[in-house]
């Protein structure tokens, strides 16, 4: 059943849809999703999202399908960010001016910081939609490892974006080219494995991932004038305000990326926090901006089970372009795994060590002779799983290295990721075990990393 929605200049309507999902599309006047203009008469299909679609000058949608909520809200923000994307364009006219006399001078370098379901991810997609129309490209930094933009859980990324976001995409922003096909042009994300849910799983760990993407982002905006005049716009997690372990994290993401401007959403708490802690910093701009009143809690039934459709597209695709994972057997005996380790876990060992190896930690054997240095398979942030331990791989996703298996834990921890396989089965008699492959070709012998994310079909 098809139903029509009018939806008044100024106004958005917003929705919530589960599964089955519904179809939109735009019969007349002109709307955006969080930024992205659609096209009058093509369908739009969503599923598993909580979204909503702006109209500047009024609009009537065609909607097929039945949400669980909807309606149209008067109230919105838009015009809020609409300036904030001006001042933000006048920042990068003043870096392009300036370019050839000082290339140090950049664009602006924004991080989005704020609660739970503040709407952060929200306005960076606005921001990076509206850049691009003016021809802009500013490099997106998803530090997220529990809602990623374009890879899997567990993992932070960064990418310098030339084409409009992909809104039908589960994430929201488009797929990264290991995937497949697309009909917008796939991201090339630079992707790093933390491996874990929460930063404060294992904070040192986490800020190590950070800073080694800052570096990279860094190198990018110093050898490309349109990334630097551009800026970059930096996703974080979700803050608690009154939790230091967060702010010293913060303080690293901001120094390490050069952030410049810090918008502050849905916590006027958080926002006196950062104007304190930062009231000599001349070189940053802390904002606090309103949050949209769509804005709402996502239980962490709805988090699982959008994770679980993230993964089953990278693996799948959708019904736009379906996608023919190979089914891969290997001798378990022949691959090293490592799991990451979480605070409570890890030790004082030494990561310039190989794996396996520790210093002189005052250890004895069972006949109480004391061992100079232990071949224990135990690093300080990553484990080596064995042989005899492979069972617990089952339907766990791995993260593929792009260092070779022999390589110690700082290089591990160092590198960037190729791609992920899924474990379908292990079977621990014969040693062999059963891997899902976006891609046809055989599994490269690099490290691989188990995190905490499990998928079941």
């Amino acid at each position: 059943m098809t139903k029509k929605i009018d939806v008044p200049k100024g106004c958005e309507w917003r929705f919530e849809v589960e599964e089955p999902g519904i179809q939109i599309r735009l019969a007349t006047g002109n709307a955006e999703y969080f930024g992205t203009e659609l096209a009058l008469g093509p369908p739009y299909n969503f599923e598993q999202v909580k979204g909503a679609i702006f109209t500047w000058q009024g609009c009537t949608l065609e909607v097929e399908g039945e949400p669980s909520v909807e309606y149209v809200a008067e109230e919105t923000p838009m015009c809020t960010y609409l300036n904030l994307h001006f001042a933000l364009e006048n920042l990068r006219k003043k870096a392009e001016e300036n370019a050839s006399m000082d290339p140090s001078i950049s664009g602006p370098r924004v991080c989005l910081i704020g609660p739970k379901s503040s709407g952060k991810t929200s306005v960076l997609k606005i921001l990076e939609s509206y850049a691009l129309k003016q021809s802009r490209h500013p490099i997106c930094v998803d530090l997220d490892p529990s809602q990623p933009m374009v890879a899997l859980p567990g993992s932070i990324s960064a990418f310098h974006n030339a084409t409009i976001l992909d809104i039908q995409e589960a994430t929201g922003f488009g797929t990264s080219m290991s995937t497949g096909p697309t009909h917008i042009l796939a991201k090339s994300p630079l992707v790093y494995n933390y491996g874990l849910d929460s930063p404060l799983d294992n904070p040192k760990l986490y800020k190590s991932c950070c800073s080694r993407l800052a570096l990279a982002v860094n190198s990018r905006m110093t050898q490309s004038v349109d990334a630097s005049v551009s800026g970059c716009l930096v996703d974080t997690c979700s803050l608690q305000e009154n939790n230091e372990r967060y702010q010293d994290t913060l303080h690293s993401i901001i120094t390490d990326f050069r952030i410049n401007i810090v918008l502050v959403l849905g916590s006027e708490r958080l926002y006196s926090t950062m104007k304190r802690n930062y009231n000599n910093a001349s070189w940053l701009s802390v904002v606090k901006l309103p949050s949209s009143g769509g804005c709402i809690e996502r239980e962490p039934e709805w988090i699982t089970r959008w994770q679980s459709r993230c993964l089953k597209q990278y693996f799948y695709g959708d019904e736009r372009m379906p996608l023919s994972p190979l089914s891969i057997i290997v001798d378990s005996t022949q691959l090293v795994v490592y799991r990451v380790l979480e605070a409570s876990e890890s030790g004082p060992k030494s990561s310039v060590l190989p794996i396996g190896f520790e210093e002189e930690s005052g250890q004895s054997d069972d006949k109480g002779n004391y061992m100079s240095l232990a071949l224990s398979g135990k690093g300080q942030y990553l484990e080596r799983i064995t042989t005899e331990a492979m069972t617990i791989l089952q339907n766990s996703i791995l993260a593929i290295s792009s260092v070779s298996e022999d390589e110690n834990e700082t290089a591990i921890i160092d590198s960037c990721i190729l791609g992920y396989v899924f474990v379908t089965d292990v079977d621990d008699v014969k040693n062999r075990m059963t891997l899902l492959s976006p891609v046809p070709d055989r599994l490269p012998s690099n490290a691989l990393i188990m995190g905490t994310c499990k998928w079941q079909e």
